[in-house]
């Protein structure tokens, strides 16, 4: 039998590709099991929706799975985030005399062109999961039902009231 070892470049390409797997395995794993994602996240279900953004590395790791294997929800045009450019009366700084566009054609002014807008959140999901605003009516209900914040209890009677079809 020849002994003699793989080319140096074939090496080096299979050590990339298992590398590579690893996370790609990890990620797929967490994007097709709502049970482990589930077992991740824990008691935390409800940080993917907190302002301050101290989220802990598990749902760091489901939001950036949700981002690569999720697909986006559905958003009404009426909820879509508006663009400046079609709201009425809109105009950036540097049109509004013709010495500041001139400027700007040069690029000699000193404000930003990309106009300053805010962050608004595209709700991505998963296969297997409910979309976005559900998952977040469901962890509101959830705080609100915890006896963290709620340490008397809710003091409602759950009734189930049968709808006419």
């Amino acid at each position: 039998a020849d002994d003699t070892p793989w080319p140096q470049s074939i090496r080096y390409a299979f050590y990339t590709v298992c590398v590579a797997s690893v996370p790609f395995t990890i990620g797929q794993a967490v994007a097709m099991s709502p049970r482990l994602r589930e077992s991740m996240s824990g008691d935390a279900e409800s940080e993917e929706f907190d302002d301050d953004r101290h989220q802990s590395t598990a749902t760091r790791i489901i939001s950036l799975v949700r981002k690569y294997w999720g697909h986006h929800d559905y958003l009404a045009p009426v909820d879509s985030p508006k663009l400046p450019h079609t709201i009425p009366g809109h105009q950036n700084s540097w049109e509004e005399d013709n010495h500041a566009a001139l400027l700007h054609l040069l690029g000699l002014d000193n404000s930003d062109s990309t106009p300053k807008e805010e962050h608004h959140h595209v709700p991505m999901s998963l296969g297997n999961e409910p979309p976005y605003s559900v998952r977040k009516d469901q962890a509101k209900l959830q705080e609100y039902l915890a006896t963290k914040s709620n340490p008397d209890g809710v003091k409602v009677k759950l009734s189930l009231v049968p709808l006419d079809a």
